[in-house]
């Protein structure tokens, strides 16, 4: 099957085919495996980690402004960057309005090399994640609202490194109270 190299550019390809079977029986079971996996977890299974558990997330604090530079280099012409809902079908109802978009590097396991190629100091910053399932910016329009959810599984831990966050009333709630500390850089 040929795809159009648009699709390779951006990532739009991923995830745009039907589900598995045994993949959609097993989203509705992985609530239930999570909670059997959950006291063997290697690491806690508090909603906010401390980074400095994961010697990666050192290297993506160290590497930030340049990683940045790169995202905002993808991000000059933005609506070339597909929405998350039109890549992923897991992120139909979270990313419905079209103001989540998202610039794949790795996408579920798969290595988007054009955008990898595009953006050399993140791909360096990605291989050095073991196990890594995806890698890539979100990029949100002013006014997006991403709401409230859960990750797939307790089996993905989810790293967020904010580049560009702008000043105004901004909040991420990761299932702590919204008055919980969380880590920020600013550029």
């Amino acid at each position: 099957m040929q795809q159009d190299a648009s699709h390779h550019q951006t990532g739009a390809n991923i995830g745009q085919t039907k589900r598995p079977l045994t993949i959609r029986i097993g989203k509705k079971l992985l609530p239930h495996v999570d909670q059997l996996m959950a006291p063997f977890s290697l690491v806690e299974t508090e909603p906010v980690l401390d980074p400095a558990q994961f010697a990666w997330a050192a290297a993506l604090r160290n590497d930030w402004q340049a990683i940045r530079d790169e995202a905002l280099a993808v991000t000059r012409i933005p609506d070339a960057v597909p929405a998350l809902s039109n890549i992923s079908p897991d992120h139909q109802l979270v990313a419905a309005d079209q103001g989540w978009r998202s610039f794949f590097l790795i996408g579920y396991g798969a290595h988007i090399q054009r955008n990898l190629e595009r953006c050399p100091v993140t791909a360096r910053a990605l291989q050095r994640v073991p196990g890594l399932n995806s890698g890539f910016f979100s990029i949100l329009k002013p006014g997006t609202h991403i709401p409230r959810h859960t990750g797939v599984t307790k089996g993905l831990i989810t790293c967020h490194l904010g580049l560009v966050v702008p000043d105004g009333n901004l909040r991420m709630n990761v299932g702590c109270p919204p008055s919980a500390p969380l880590a920020q850089i600013r550029g």
